[in-house]
């Protein structure tokens, strides 16, 4: 198992006014914790809309983090492991 150390940024799911993901702000929300000092992220942690969406959201919402995430060296993620 990887010995995991620095900043675990724990992200929001933006929505659209309709609710709708907002995979734009995804994208960048994760770029910019990356830009920052971000080690890895934790999406759908307990930022407070996670109990709130739907599966296909949650889902949605993981393949978006996980392909902006791949896109910088050595990102861990750590996406729902609390649930």
């Amino acid at each position: 198992m990887a010995n995991i150390k620095g900043i675990m940024a724990l992200t929001y799911t933006p929505l659209n006014s309709d609710f709708t993901l907002n995979e734009k702000a995804v994208r960048q929300e994760i770029d910019w914790v990356i830009e920052r000092g971000a080690l890895g992220i934790w999406p759908q942690g307990y930022a407070g809309e996670w109990p709130q969406l739907d599966m296909g959201m949650r889902q949605r919402h993981l393949e978006v983090c996980l392909d902006q995430a791949r896109k910088h060296d050595d990102i861990f993620c750590a996406a729902g492991c609390h649930a």
